[in-house]
């Protein structure tokens, strides 16, 4: 069979548009927008991002992303910002933000604990004026507790420009949390002094923060990147949070330990300046208003969180999966998998296939995509790099096209349209 190949190059960024346009999602995106609960099948490979991807083009708020497993994590945050979602939402930024889980609730927390960092941080997004598009999680990250507005609150001080600053007062309150002073600053939990200059580096933050002093006056704030030394941005003000020890109502630090109860539990610590305490909060309780949550093959989410439940010796402090899903139902939710049981919920069937069929050597598998592909149709192959790109092209014209296929750039998809 011949056929005529013509090719077109766009980013993968505009490929949320056009699965908007997909049959039956726009039925999903208004029951979702009704707080209600809907299906999405035929997800198959990164289509699950893809999907994601274009809902942040209709949702009111943020896209909380439940997935089963935690390995899965990276690689499905990596997916959604292949397709033009970040921390923010706009394209060229940083890719969405995670909300990673310990293996087990530590007894002791370390300012320094990176897990612990990361989930300040989502806190931290939730509840700013700009909330996140999409935030990446799995179910025992859902599982496990995170302090309350009211102890972060108490724990932190916010820094202005114009703002006095007694740098004695301000060593004190950071060494009695835990804080190390250094010479030069590398990882959370480290502070500098240099004359006029102090950098910080909160456990909340992915980067330290330098305020210039003019006398004992804060002349600038900004957030700088720790192995260039460069400026990310200026700040006006800036707030470090650092749970240390047990803060009472009056931001004092106090000893002593609480009971533990799901709800309103307390993490029972040792009340050392280097460990940490705060009471047991679910994280869908900070969620922005309008947010929705994408439940990525909702069977297994509920069969990795009992057998986690299961594996641990003291549940103490944890959530159920009952009741986290029972939160996840109070807003619109989506169970979104490649394949979904008989439903009575509005449900899209998106068009998507495993692409195992293609496996085989490259004549089967374009005689398997002309067979697949009706009059018309379009094609969207998407490449790695350039390097790919350029060889699927050749494998193309050798067996479609004798005319050459017009140069890509990276993160580009290939656009072939075969009669």
């Amino acid at each position: 069979m011949t056929a005529a190949v013509s090719a077109a190059i766009s980013p993968l960024t505009s490929l949320a548009a056009r699965l908007l346009e997909q049959p039956g999602l726009r039925d999903v995106i208004a029951v979702l927008e009704q707080g209600r609960s809907t299906t999405v099948d035929g997800a198959w490979g990164s289509s699950a991002a893809l999907t994601v991807s274009a809902l942040t083009q209709k949702a009111p708020s943020t896209i909380v992303v439940v997935l089963p497993r935690e390995r899965e994590l990276d690689e499905f945050a990596a997916d959604v910002a292949s397709f033009g979602v970040s921390h923010s939402g706009r394209t060229g930024e940083d890719r969405p933000l995670v909300l990673p889980s310990w293996p087990s609730l530590p007894s002791e927390l370390s300012i320094t604990d990176p897990i612990l960092g990361s989930r300040l941080r989502v806190l931290r997004a939730f509840e700013s004026e700009t909330p996140p598009s999409v935030v990446v999680t799995t179910i025992s990250a859902l599982l496990q507790p995170v302090p309350s507005r009211v102890e972060r609150a108490v724990a932190s001080r916010v820094l202005k420009v114009g703002d006095e600053l007694d740098l004695e007062e301000l060593t004190r309150w950071l060494t009695s949390r835990g804080f190390e002073r250094v010479t030069a600053i590398e990882v959370p939990g480290e502070f500098t002094i240099h004359g006029g200059i102090v950098d910080v580096f909160p456990p909340d933050s992915s980067d330290p923060i330098r305020l210039e002093l003019f006398g004992d006056e804060i002349e600038s704030i900004r957030l700088f990147d720790v192995e260039t030394q460069r400026k990310v941005r200026d700040l006006d003000e800036a707030t470090i949070t650092i749970l240390s020890r047990v803060v009472d109502s009056r931001g004092l630090v106090v000893d002593g330990q609480k009971e533990q109860s799901e709800g309103g539990s307390s993490l029972t610590l040792n009340p050392q300046p280097s460990t940490l305490n705060f009471s047991g909060e679910h994280i869908l309780d900070s969620v922005p208003p309008g947010a929705w949550v994408v439940l990525f093959e909702l069977d297994e989410i509920v069969r990795e969180g009992k057998q986690y439940l299961d594996r641990l010796a003291d549940r103490k402090g944890l959530f159920s999966v009952e009741s986290t899903l029972e939160r996840c139902s109070q807003r619109g939710w989506l169970n979104l998998a490649p394949i979904v049981a008989g439903s009575y919920e509005t449900t899209c069937h998106l068009r998507v296939d495993s692409i195992e069929k293609f496996g085989g050597p490259k004549t089967e598998a374009f005689t398997e995509l002309e067979r697949v592909v009706q009059q018309d149709e379009m094609v969207l192959i998407a490449c790695h790099n350039e390097a790919a790109r350029q060889r699927m092209a050749e494998l193309l014209q050798e067996v479609y096209a004798p005319a050459p296929l017009p140069a890509a750039t990276l993160d580009a998809a290939s656009e072939v349209m075969v009669p």
